[in-house]
């Protein structure tokens, strides 16, 4: 009996860090983004979108607390740009608890950010995709990415300024020169990603000039590249506490 109690203590102090999560994604867009949540079929979760047609918009991100509830779940980005000037995304994901950033814009590790060219081009200030779009046009874009039959040949990996990080200005540094535009909201390491059309570009490309990179262009974060918030490891740290003491009381 007392193995059974202890093993019942023990799960029930464990489960939140298997709950859903909640992350704080912070975005700007050169020019237009919508942020969603979703699955791996479906962005079922409208967040927002913002039209960034001035540069005193673009120096202003806007931030949003999102859950993740499974495993299985990702953040869904649809970004695409005015064919006018520069081009190109920023997203901070950080823990909603504590504020610490988890993945600055830019983190292209494995598994981490994803892109797909839907081919569809939307014009500056339109709807959101899935507004724009017959439904279910998004997810139609999702699934012609999940089966490889859209221009990108799938979701791949994007295209990172390097060059100047936030702090740096970005590639607005190299058009405007120095210092650039900054995003306070955003990480000062933080980068800029896009898409590139695989044999074209060269010098500041894609991010200038902006082009039609098969856009818009649809971003995904996957759950499980995204760390932990603090406060799960506090919770796994207290359930193995409980644990212990309750191993050594029965003991």
């Amino acid at each position: 009996m007392k193995l059974a109690t202890t093993t019942l203590i023990g799960i029930v102090a464990l489960s939140p860090v298997v709950a859903k999560a909640q992350y704080t994604v912070t975005v700007d867009a050169d020019n237009d983004y919508a942020l969603y949540t979703g699955n791996g079929t479906a962005a079922t979760v409208f967040y927002g979108n913002q039209y960034n047609s001035l540069s005193s918009q673009l120096r202003v991100a806007q931030s949003y607390n999102v859950t993740l509830n499974a495993a299985n779940d990702y953040i869904y980005i649809a970004a695409w740009g005015d064919l006018s000037g520069a081009q190109g995304l920023l997203a901070d994901i950080s823990s909603s608890i504590s504020g610490n950033l988890l993945l600055p814009s830019g983190s292209i590790g494995a598994g981490q950010w994803q892109v797909a060219a839907t081919g569809m081009l939307l014009p500056a200030s339109a709807p959101p995709p899935d507004v724009y779009f017959t439904d279910p046009g998004l997810a139609n874009a999702i699934a012609a990415a999940n089966n490889a039959t859209d221009p990108s040949g799938g979701w791949v990996t994007p295209i990172d300024y390097t060059t100047y990080d936030n702090a740096q200005g970005g590639v607005y540094t190299d058009i405007y020169g120095s210092p650039g535009i900054v995003v306070p909201q955003i990480s000062p390491a933080s980068e800029w990603m896009w898409y590139l059309i695989p044999g074209t570009g060269g010098g500041d490309a894609p991010f200038y000039p902006d082009v039609n990179e098969n856009e818009y262009l649809l971003f995904r974060m996957p759950a499980t590249a995204v760390p932990e918030p603090a406060s799960a490891g506090l919770i796994m740290a207290s359930g193995i506490g409980v644990l212990g003491m309750r191993r050594r009381k029965t003991a």
